[in-house]
């Protein structure tokens, strides 16, 4: 990475009023499809003088009388919050597909699933989507990179996950077979079961399977009538995009026009990318969006996305620090565990919506 930003996992941000600018670049790939980037109003630190902080622009400006003489006011900015449309599961170089979704999930600043209304208003402002439509959204996917990938249902009117009639008929008659099927096609796994070589070819009574076929849903309603909150999830293979692509076409299909579920129609993909960023005040907005930008390219493909509804929400806050960057080094790794997390199955509760802790200010002694 760059040495302008660094990337974290665990650090929160400041949550003020947000206000929009748009602009455009003719910046390859990704970026293509971007054309917005919000920031949020800078907001000052607590001050170390006797007195309260005063909010204006001229006062944060002011030298405090109790600092060090080498401390600065400095511009902070980070951004924790970018999203798209993709257009297909091939928009993923790796993915895998959480059959848990009733699972809440949490990072250490605030509940990602479901997503949380503040979060929806943003991304319903810019994508000229229902909030309601994208509080409900159903967790289908993660990556080792802390991006989630949510299916977006128009019409629904409650949340899909607490629908049990729902998650059977999705998981075992509309994801099951894409999932098995790609795994098939993609050359990757042994099958097992395959037509017997002979004068008459014979398919056995068991059928074709891979050793990396799907639970049935069986396996999984159980789970959710016990409330366990054991997550269980399954890559999808990786390395071919026209597998992927036929995998979200074959849900797609799949789901249109079935019996009895006519407000899940019109499914739309949102991903969404949490990972923390800190970037070089120093810089200007198109470089904070170009650095964002190629964190989501290292594991995307921009090919596979909506012109226009990539978008970025940048945080930033005043406070003291010593002259030059200060940044919170975090290596980036995988956060994402398999039977580890204990979370509540409630969907939407109230006192579960948090605002974000405000982050530390690192400062080097």
């Amino acid at each position: 990475m760059s040495p302008q930003a660094s990337l974290r996992r665990d650090s929160a941000s400041p949550t003020p009023s947000s206000t929009s600018s748009v602009f455009s670049t003719s910046t390859s790939n990704i970026l293509t499809a971007a054309s917005s980037v919000m920031s949020v109003s800078p907001t000052p630190t607590k001050q170390h003088s006797p007195g309260p902080a005063s909010a204006s622009a001229s006062a944060l400006q002011t030298a405090d009388p109790m600092s060090k003489p080498s401390s600065v006011q400095k511009l902070d900015v980070t951004t924790n919050f970018s999203y798209c449309t993709p257009t297909s599961l091939a928009f993923f170089k790796e993915l895998a597909w959480e059959q848990t979704p009733w699972i809440r999930r949490s990072t250490n600043t605030k509940m990602t699933n479901p997503i949380l209304p503040e979060d929806a208003a943003q991304i319903s402002k810019h994508l000229e989507v229902d909030q309601e439509a994208i509080e409900h959204a159903l967790l289908f996917g993660s990556t080792s990179t802390d991006l989630q990938l949510f299916v977006i249902f128009p019409h629904a009117t409650d949340y899909a996950v607490i629908n049990e009639r729902f998650l059977t008929i999705w998981h075992d008659e509309i994801v099951k077979p894409a999932f098995d099927r790609a795994w098939k096609d993609s050359g990757l796994v042994r099958i097992h079961g395959a037509m017997l070589e002979s004068r008459v070819r014979i398919l056995p009574p068991k059928g074709v399977r891979t050793e990396n076929d799907a639970l049935p849903a069986s396996d999984i309603i159980r789970r959710f009538r016990l409330n366990s909150t054991q997550i269980h999830a399954q890559n999808w293979p990786s390395g071919n995009p026209a597998i992927m692509h036929d995998a979200w076409e074959s849900i797609a299909g799949m789901l249109r026009g079935y019996p009895g579920l006519e407000e899940y129609q019109d499914p739309k993909l949102l991903a969404v990318y949490r990972a923390g960023i800190d970037l070089n005040e120093k810089m200007s907005t198109p470089d904070w969006y170009e650095i964002v930008r190629r964190e989501w390219d290292a594991d995307m493909d921009g090919e596979y996305v909506v012109k226009g509804s990539f978008g970025v929400l940048l945080k930033t806050s005043l406070g003291k620090k010593k002259d030059g960057t200060a940044v919170v080094q975090k290596k980036r790794k995988s956060t994402r565990g398999y039977g580890d997390e204990e979370e509540s199955r409630k969907i939407g509760n109230e006192e579960d919506r948090h605002q974000a802790k405000r982050r530390k200010v690192v400062e080097d002694v």
